[in-house]
């Protein structure tokens, strides 16, 4: 009986004390979870056998390199969130299944092209495409990039 006359106070501290423990470890999940999510790099590289270009979005630069030229972009606050909204969207995972929509790549007609991904969970590499024709999962992407690039 005693217990139900336990003082108003100390019941605000028990609960105080049991929140507590209970929303650091969840706010703490979440923050990793965020973490984890948020990637580091994007690579794209289209290849040939006397033709290199490589696209790369690292931090707030995007870096276009091939044979013939290199081009350093530095990104908009706006054009990274527009990046990542993009990123967010792909199951990194599945990548490496994504089957190309067409294959002249294979009859030298074009580049053959592959994106990497990486982030905090690891490294992501597609299968290989054709160059300027990802599969539909990649392609606003590379769009996205592509569309930088040339107002860049």
């Amino acid at each position: 009986m005693a217990s139900f006359f336990i003082p108003l106070n100390k019941k605000m501290n028990f609960i105080k004390i049991i929140l507590t423990l209970f929303l650091i470890p969840l706010l703490a999940c979440s923050a990793q979870q965020e973490e984890t999510n948020k990637f580091i790099e994007i690579t794209y590289s289209a290849r040939t056998r006397g033709y290199q270009m490589t696209i790369i979005y690292k931090e707030d630069k995007l870096t276009v390199s091939s044979n013939i030229s290199n081009k350093t972009i530095s990104l908009t606050n706006k054009q990274q969130v527009k990046i990542q909204k993009e990123v967010s969207k792909i199951v990194l995972s599945e990548i490496n299944n994504l089957k190309a929509p067409s294959d002249k790549r294979f009859i030298d007609g074009t580049l053959s092209a592959s994106l990497k991904i990486k982030n905090n969970s690891g490294t992501y590499i597609s299968s290989d495409f054709d160059h300027e024709n990802p599969p539909k999962e990649l392609r606003f992407l590379y769009l996205l990039l592509e569309s930088i690039i040339k107002k860049g």
